[in-house]
């Protein structure tokens, strides 16, 4: 039985969007990024290769969904994906959209300024995430 839990820091720190085949979406409350975490909902997992061969295929495609999700809606001038789990070990992706000029530019976005989003502005953002097609 899959009893996955979303890590406990998650749950503070990121809005949830929706789910998809594997992952969970939650938007990250800093409204200085445009940045999607996608969260395999499968329970333990540390790391990529602990997904099955065709799971990992299915997060490699929602990974490139969300991420043209984002280039559409914000059109940055980088897109940053990454795995990396130093501080919360549960299996998950980032996607953020980077422009030049934005509070981190060109240094990573972790460790930086956060303001979280207005509930007006993180409602319409997750409408906008949401309805988006590519």
């Amino acid at each position: 039985m899959n009893m996955f839990r979303l890590h406990k820091n998650f749950l503070t720190t990121t809005i949830p969007i929706t789910n998809w085949k594997l992952c969970t979406l939650r938007l990250m409350n800093n409204c200085y990024f445009p940045w999607i975490l996608l969260i395999p909902r499968q329970a333990n997992l540390r790391q990529i290769h602990q997904l099955s061969e065709s799971n990992q295929i299915q997060l490699t495609k929602e990974v490139n969904q969300a991420s043209k999700i984002i280039t559409k809606l914000f059109k940055p001038d980088n897109l940053n994906v990454g795995k990396v789990g130093n501080i919360i070990p549960q299996l998950h992706i980032h996607v953020i959209a980077r422009f030049k000029g934005d509070v981190a530019w060109p240094h990573p976005v972790w460790g930086k300024q956060t303001k979280p989003y207005s509930k007006k502005a993180v409602t319409a953002l997750i409408k906008k995430i949401k309805q988006t097609t590519v």
